[in-house]
């Protein structure tokens, strides 16, 4: 912080006789850092989301007990934060004396930056929020024996999937060639990316039921548009409609 400060008042660079002045923008952090350095609720508790101001709910599990968003049809961004929403926040967790105020627990020390907002500069953890996330809890659905009975399960097609994902030979653009779905668990976050971008939807034909197989595509393709390396901003409405969709009805399809 000291450091970047004084990159904030200007130095004087000999090459071009000139005194620039440098600032931090944007930042992007994994989960558990981003929670440490912005001074907030981690992604565990109530309040953790740094994009909005939705509580979330607690949801006890075999393992015992995880914080859930449920899907809010009417308002599913929102209430948003912004940073006189955080401002505001960081008020009231001072004046009650709180442990935390809508997941806000004190300043950042990123505060002292001129231009930095721990709202507005801080991009969402993606590989956690997504790869190490959603996908993972995806093919826990699909391949744990908790879930064997139920209609999304696929752990009795896992031979298959295996014998299909093992046969295939990746271009070289892709880092690593597919491990045994049955050591899905211990996959590296690449691995999860790999398998959800390119390799679900021509394994899963005709082996997941269509209602199921539908609602995979929306993910995919919504993943595919999002990294892609250039997005057309004319899309993003189409991008936001898609995972919305996706996540609406994955609610329901998932849900017992």
């Amino acid at each position: 912080i000291i450091e970047l400060r004084e990159l904030e008042q200007g130095i004087k660079l000999d090459a071009i006789s000139q005194e620039l002045k440098f600032f931090l923008i944007n930042a992007v952090f994994d989960k558990p850092a981003k929670s440490a350095i912005l001074n907030m609720i981690s992604s565990t508790g109530f309040y953790s989301c740094t994009q909005c101001l939705q509580k979330g709910q607690s949801m006890n599990t075999t393992t015992g007990t995880v914080r859930v968003y449920p899907y809010i049809e009417e308002n599913p961004t929102g209430p948003k934060r912004t940073h006189t929403s955080y401002e505001n926040d960081l008020i009231s967790r001072e004046i009650t004396k709180a442990k935390s105020f809508n997941g806000v627990k004190g300043r950042s020390m990123l505060n002292l930056l001129e231009l930095f907002s721990p709202v507005e500069s801080v991009c969402i953890d993606y590989m956690h929020s997504v790869l190490e996330g959603v996908v993972k809890n995806l093919m826990a659905h699909w391949f744990d024996p908790e879930f064997s009975d139920k209609e999304f399960s696929l752990r009795k097609y896992m031979q298959e999937i295996d014998s299909r994902l093992k046969s295939i030979r990746p271009p070289t653009f892709v880092s690593t060639a597919p491990r045994s779905i049955f050591i899905w668990k211990i996959w590296r976050a690449h691995e999860f990316l790999h398998f959800i971008i390119y390799y679900s939807l021509p394994i899963l034909m005709n082996i997941f039921s269509p209602v199921f197989y539908r609602n995979l595509t929306k993910l995919v393709t919504f993943l595919e548009q999002l990294l892609s390396r250039k997005i057309n901003k004319q899309n993003l409405n189409n991008m936001q409609n898609l995972i919305c969709s996706f996540v609406a009805q994955a609610s329901q399809l998932y849900s017992n």
